[in-house]
């Protein structure tokens, strides 16, 4: 085969560098793996939408749909929904994952980055919300063993009461509807 002569190879790459019919590609940003590894698991906590992910990592929402879908963040999501207090277990746990991983074999911490202290914000502030809220299914498990106590002690009271602790219930799971 013969080898292009320089003169050749110069006209060559002017050629695929200025062709004025195809736009030059936008320059993308290289989104680090453990920035994908951390965008599926607040995802998947339900910390933060597939859209705030997006703007948080400054990738396009397509890149989140493509991660979501290649990696079933919804199936891992739908599959982890747990009570209020596991939440904050989780989230707690989540956070001390994110501060353990800024150490280093030799004892060394590095600064937090960006993403990692937006990620933190985010858990806190789910925490602090969890924490100061009751979710239905915990009212109803209180509510359950209360008249199961109550019916052991008092049975006549416990039937009394129970119409009202019904109406409580339902009152508690509108509540949680309209937040």
């Amino acid at each position: 085969m013969a080898v292009p002569t320089p003169h050749l190879c110069i006209i060559m790459a002017k050629q695929k560098t200025t062709n004025a019919d195809e736009p030059m590609p936008a320059k993308r940003k290289r989104v680090r793996a453990e920035d994908r590894v951390l965008a599926k698991r607040v995802f998947v906590s339900g910390t933060m939408t597939a859209a705030d992910i997006a703007v948080h990592f400054k990738v396009t929402h397509d890149t989140v749909s493509k991660w979501a879908s290649e990696d079933n963040w919804d199936e891992e999501r739908t599959n982890n929904k747990v009570s209020p207090s596991q939440l904050v277990n989780r989230f707690n746990t989540e956070i001390e994952s994110i501060l353990n991983s800024t150490v280093d074999e030799s004892g060394k911490q590095r600064k937090l980055t960006v993403s990692e202290i937006g990620i933190i914000s985010k858990l806190t502030k789910s925490v602090k919300e969890l924490r100061n809220s009751t979710d239905p299914q915990t009212i109803m498990e209180v509510l359950h063993g209360y008249m199961g106590y109550l019916s052991n002690v008092d049975l006549k009271l416990a039937q009394a009461t129970a119409d009202y602790a019904l109406a409580y219930l339902k009152l508690k799971i509108k509540e949680a509807k309209e937040k």
